[in-house]
């Protein structure tokens, strides 16, 4: 061991200052480096009170028929053994994130039942065209009690027309967006 120290003080020795200088500057930043790595490992690994919090609440927030408090965690936890890991403040992102999941799935529940009655209109052809009737006809009284038949005849029957357009299209996308298919009649033999 003494022989290597000597070794070494004679290797110094015999350096110029600049190579000294490049030197000291090569052993602070790879001790920099090794000590910033020490510190981000135990960051990491560090779990976050906030993050645990809010993920309880989001879980209650999200209803008891979900039950996602321990997916929700084991994703706070990451995977360790596979160097995946998430630091404090990624944690708190994800958990505030889980906490809008919470609240949208929470207002899907509530607004579930409001959309039965458009499903079931959606549903069958007929009802879909009397809506749709309806709409254009409303819109055909409004002109003619409004303005008079005159204006209906004349002028109206533009806006009628995109009327008719627009609740038709907007039927069809409706349809097609709560996934609703219309049954196709078996053909008479």
């Amino acid at each position: 061991m003494a022989l290597t120290i000597v070794a070494a003080v004679n290797f110094l020795t015999q350096l110029d200052s600049r190579t000294l200088s490049l030197l000291a500057i090569v052993v602070t930043t790879t001790t920099l480096t090794v000590t910033m790595l020490r510190l981000v490992s135990r960051i990491r690994g560090r779990k976050s009170g906030l993050a645990a919090g809010s993920v309880r609440v989001a879980a209650r927030l999200a209803g008891p028929r979900r039950n996602l408090h321990g997916a929700w965690l084991d994703v706070l936890a990451g995977d360790p053994e596979g160097g995946y890991v998430l630091s404090p403040r990624q944690q708190r992102r994800h958990a505030r994130g889980f906490l809008y999941a919470a609240v949208r799935m929470r207002l899907h529940d509530l607004t579930r039942r409001l959309w039965h009655p458009v499903d079931w209109v959606l549903s069958s052809g007929s009802r879909t065209n009397a809506v749709h009737a309806m709409a254009v006809g409303a819109h055909v009284v409004y002109i003619q009690w409004q303005d008079g038949l005159h204006t209906l005849l004349t002028d109206g029957w533009s806006w009628v027309g995109g009327c008719a357009l627009a609740v038709g299209i907007g039927l069809r996308w409706l349809r097609k967006a709560r996934g609703i298919e219309l049954a196709t009649p078996e053909p008479k033999e």
